[in-house]
C-alpha cells in the first residue's frame, strides 16, 4: 500500500472514531441539538454571514438551553437569563477556550482578556490597580473632553449641511478616549486641519483587521485536526498584530526614554503607571493589556451609539421624547453630565432599548467549563465551551413582549434585567466607564442635535455579522437644536 493510501486509511478511520464520539448520550439530561456531521460538526449550518440568526431559531426547536458541535467541540448555548445566572454562580466557565486564535491574539494568553485562572486575578487586580493610580477623575475629564471634541465634530457638519459619518466619526471618539487613557495621545477628526500622528493611524487600522479576523469563525479553531495548520497560518503569514505589538512597544520605549521623576506621583497615562512598577520583565504583559484595553473600548462603543444614533432617526417621537427631558432637566445651553443620570428615566430607557434592540455583541467571548456541570434537568460535561446567546435573550418572549419592536416605554414599567457586560467572576472590567460613556455621548447628542435620515426614509436596521453587531454604514442629516 502507498503512503497516501495509509494516509487515506488512517484518515477514514479517525473520521469514523471522530464522529462516533459526538453521539455520546450523558444520561437523561444530555442536551438535545441539531443533527452534526463529520469533522464540521453544525458548521455548514451556521453559514458565515449571519450564525446568530440560525442559532437562536434553534432556541425554538430545542428550548432555552442546547448543544451544538461547532467542530469537535461541545458547545452549549443559552438564552434564558435565568440559567444563566445558576451556571456563572461559580467558577465553572473562569476560563474562555483555548482556541489557536485566542492563544495568538492574546500573545500565548498573556493579556487580561484571555488569560488563564491560575493568573488572571493577578493581571486583573494589575489593571485594576493602574487605573486607579491614573486617577480615575482623571479619566472622566478626558472623557468630557471627548465628548466636546464629538459635540464639535457634529456642528461643523450641522453648519457646513455636510452629511456626517457615524461609523468614522465615532470609531475616532472611542478610540481616543482609550489613546488618552493608554498613550497620551489621540487622532484628530476627519474635518480638522490637523496631521495626524502615522503611528496612531497605524494603530487604528491594525485594530480594525483584528477585528476583521476575530470576527471570522475558523475551522482550525473547532477542528483537531486542522490546528496545526492555522497555528502555522498565523506565526508565518499575519503581519498584522507583530505589527501592532511592535507599534505598541515603540511606543512604550518612548515612554521610557522620556519618562521623569514627577510622572512618578503624576503620570501621564497607562505606559506611565507600567513603567513605576520598575518590572521590565512584564513588558510584553503590559504591552497585552494595554491593547486589551484599545481593543475593549473602541469597537463595542462605537458601535452601541451607531445603533442609538439609527433609533434617534427612525423613532422621531422617542427622540423629542428624550429631548424635551433633557431639557427640563439640563437646560438647552449645558452639556449632560453623569449627575443628571437619575433625573433622566426616559434616557435611560431610551438607551436601554437601543442595546436590547441593536446589540452590539451576540455572544460576547465563549467560556469553558472545568468540570461536570448538572443545572436543573440539564447536564453540561467538562470541556464544553458555553455561548451566552445575548442576541436571543434580547428577543426571548418570555422577557419581552414584541421584542422586534423599539418601545423604550417597556423599561419604564417593568425592570427586566438585560446583561450586555457578561456575567460571573470575569464580567467586563471596564463596564461602568463604558456605560457612562454611552450615557454621556449619547444624551449630549441628543440634547445639542437633532438627527434624521438624508432622505427622509427609515435607516436600515439589518445587522451584520462581525466582533460586533453592527449596522450597515449610513449617514444622518443632523441640525442644531
Amino acid at each position: 500500500m502507498t503512503i497516501l493510501g495509509i494516509v487515506l486509511v488512517l484518515f477514514i478511520i479517525y473520521s469514523y472514531f471522530n464522529y462516533l464520539s459526538k453521539f455520546k448520550s450523558f444520561g437523561r439530561k444530555s442536551l438535545k441539538g441539531p443533527f452534526p456531521l463529520p469533522l464540521v460538526g453544525n458548521f455548514h449550518q451556521l453559514g458565515t454571514t449571519r450564525p446568530h440568526i440560525p442559532i437562536t431559531k434553534y432556541h425554538q426547536q430545542y428550548g432555552p438551553i442546547y448543544r451544538i458541535w461547532m467542530g469537535d467541540v461541545y458547545t452549549v448555548v443559552v438564552n434564558d437569563i435565568e440559567l444563566v445566572k445558576k451556571i456563572m454562580s461559580d467558577n465553572t466557565f473562569i476560563n474562555h477556550p483555548d482556541t489557536e486564535t485566542f492563544k495568538y491574539y492574546s500573545h500565548h494568553f498573556s493579556s487580561l482578556v484571555f488569560s488563564k485562572e491560575e493568573d488572571w486575578v493577578e493581571k486583573r487586580d494589575l489593571v485594576a490597580g493602574a487605573l486607579k493610580k491614573s486617577k480615575m477623575k482623571h479619566i472622566y475629564e478626558l472623557l468630557d473632553g471627548q465628548v466636546d471634541k464629538l459635540m464639535s465634530c457634529m456642528s461643523y457638519h450641522a453648519k457646513a449641511g455636510i452629511p456626517f459619518t457615524p461609523k468614522s466619526n465615532l470609531q475616532r471618539f472611542s478610540i481616543n478616549s482609550m489613546l488618552r487613557l493608554v498613550l497620551d495621545k489621540e487622532l484628530p477628526y476627519e474635518y480638522q486641519d490637523i496631521e495626524a500622528d502615522e503611528s496612531m493611524i497605524l494603530i487604528l487600522n491594525q485594530i480594525d483587521k483584528v477585528f476583521v479576523d476575530l470576527g471570522t469563525g475558523k475551522l482550525g479553531d473547532y477542528v483537531d485536526i486542522l490546528r496545526v495548520s492555522l497555528r502555522l497560518y498565523y506565526n508565518l503569514f499575519d503581519k498584522t498584530l507583530p505589527s501592532l505589538r511592535s507599534t505598541m512597544d515603540q511606543e512604550y520605549q518612548q515612554h521610557l526614554d522620556t519618562f521623569k521623576q514627577e510622572y512618578k506621583e503624576s503620570p501621564r497615562d497607562l505606559i506611565d503607571v507600567f513603567i513605576n512598577n520598575n518590572d521590565e520583565s512584564k513588558r510584553p504583559i503590559y504591552i497585552s493589556m494595554c491593547l486589551d484595553l484599545l481593543f475593549a473600548g473602541t469597537e463595542t462603543t462605537s458601535v452601541s451609539v451607531e445603533w442609538s444614533i439609527i433609533s434617534m432617526a427612525n423613532y422621531p417621537q422617542f427622540q423629542e421624547m428624550a429631548y424635551q427631558e433633557l431639557v427640563s432637566v439640563v437646560g438647552k445651553d449645558n452639556n449632560v453630565t453623569l449627575s443628571h443620570r437619575s433625573q433622566t428615566p426616559f434616557l435611560n430607557a431610551f438607551i436601554k432599548e437601543s442595546l436590547r434592540k441593536g446589540l452590539p455583541g451576540a455572544y460576547g467571548i465563549p467560556r469553558v467549563s472545568s468540570k461536570d456541570l448538572e443545572i436543573d434537568d440539564y447536564f453540561i460535561p467538562k470541556g464544553s465551551q458555553l455561548l451566552i446567546n445575548y442576541h436571543a435573550i434580547s428577543r426571548n418572549l418570555k422577557y419581552w413582549d414584541n421584542p422586534e419592536t423599539f418601545d423604550p416605554t417597556r423599561h419604564l414599567t417593568k425592570h427586566q434585567e438585560f446583561p450586555i457586560w457578561g456575567y460571573g467572576a470575569r464580567i467586563c472590567l471596564g463596564q461602568f466607564f463604558a456605560s457612562d460613556s454611552l450615557y454621556l455621548t449619547i444624551s449630549n447628542i441628543l440634547l445639542k442635535f437633532k438627527v434624521s435620515s438624508i432622505d427622509g426614509g427609515l435607516i436600515d436596521e439589518h445587522d451584520n455579522w462581525g466582533l460586533t453587531l453592527h449596522p450597515n454604514p449610513f449617514k444622518i442629516k443632523l441640525a442644531i437644536r
